[in-house]
């Protein structure tokens, strides 16, 4: 009887025990220096595809800081400042105590301060003699400001402060506008689309989803378009969701004009609030 009371109780703990959990095998260490040194050479060749490629590879078999760093500068260098940023933060998480990482915060600051360029290109069709650009509700382009050399195409390129931002076109015809958010330092590419295929007196944005529309006729509400409305002062409806605001008065023109109307909430949102949001209100006439 006691003979079998030992066997059992080792049997027991050897269950329990489990195996050993085994260390990794040298050879993924092996490829991941190999995949290392592939990078590191397409970036002396100025590969840097390639080069953001095989550090991608060599970190999918092991993590190690000088490759996240290295990665991190590729990425910059291309432009891809999101995701170069990201892997900063993660070289200085995985390192912190890292000789240059007083020298990495302070580039990672300096970087997040550069402004985002957002470039525009546009087609032979597109007009530029007559198009209006603003950015926030502020005109940052005239017409006459941008002007095409021969059968070249239209471009132009704005520096925006890195965050949200609400970026519109509009022209005696056409209107198109869009609320985007630009990292720092990156680069972003934008084509012109023309002739828009939008009309009327009045165009609206609204980077926070208020929604601008007649009182007789609220089903052409929205953050963003162009109607046309009847000349002259009148009162315009705002909603902030289902959320009724005070109205908008506004003097529509009566000519080739056009008014622009831009609303922004100011604040934080109000979470489970039950009226309109504060917000300010900008009213800019275009002349054609």
């Amino acid at each position: 009887m006691k003979l079998l009371g030992v066997v059992i109780t080792f049997l027991a703990a050897t269950a329990w025990a489990g195996p050993a959990r085994k260390a990794k095998p040298d050879k993924f260490a092996r490829a991941a220096g190999e995949l290392f040194n592939m990078a590191t050479a397409a970036e002396d060749v100025n590969d840097l595809k390639k080069a953001a490629e095989l550090y991608k590879k060599s970190l999918q078999l092991v993590v190690h800081p000088s490759t996240i760093y290295n990665l991190a500068s590729v990425l910059e260098r291309s432009h891809e400042m999101y995701e170069a940023l990201i892997d900063y933060e993660l070289y200085l998480e995985l390192d912190p105590t890292a000789t240059d990482a007083a020298a990495v915060r302070a580039h990672v600051a300096e970087l997040e301060k550069r402004p985002a360029k957002l470039q525009f290109e546009g087609g032979e069709e597109s007009d530029p003699k007559e198009m209006y650009v603003l950015v926030d509700g502020a005109i940052v382009k005239r017409p006459g400001d941008l002007v095409r050399k021969g059968t070249e195409k239209v471009r132009f390129e704005l520096a925006l402060a890195g965050g949200s931002h609400d970026v519109d076109i509009v022209t005696p015809v056409g209107y198109q506008g869009g609320a985007s958010s630009f990292t720092a330092g990156a680069n972003f590419n934008e084509r012109l689309e023309a002739p828009f295929p939008h009309t009327g007196n009045l165009a609206f944005a609204s980077p926070h989803d208020f929604t601008v529309g007649p009182f007789d006729n609220y089903t052409n509400a929205s953050s963003h378009g162009r109607i046309t409305i009847p000349p002259g002062k009148q009162a315009l409806a705002v909603h902030d969701g289902d959320r009724e605001c005070a109205p908008i008065l506004v003097d529509a023109p009566n000519n080739d004009d056009t008014l622009f109307i831009y609303i922004k909430q100011v604040g934080p949102d109000d979470v489970g609030a039950t009226s309109c949001r504060k917000h300010d209100v900008v009213q800019v006439r275009l002349k054609f």
